[in-house]
């Protein structure tokens, strides 16, 4: 029985150090797939309020964004 307990334990640590060999591999993967998506998220497109109001032919926000509601209803 002893001899049966110490074969799972073996074993039990194959699968252990299986499962740490598998993450130390994925992590720089996971870790480079995150980044992008940081980088994504995190960036934000500038807007120059002014250029809009005369490409719209606005007078105020409120003009503008009932003149671009319109035109993408």
């Amino acid at each position: 029985m002893k001899r049966l307990n110490s074969i799972i334990e073996f074993i039990m640590e194959l699968d252990a150090l299986k499962d740490s060999m598998i993450y130390e591999i994925k992590r720089p993967v996971m870790r480079e797939s995150l980044k992008s998506i940081y980088e994504i998220k995190s960036t934000t497109p500038q807007v120059d309020k002014e250029k809009l109001l005369r490409d719209y032919q606005a007078k105020d926000l409120l003009e503008l964004i009932r003149k671009i509601r319109g035109k993408n209803s």
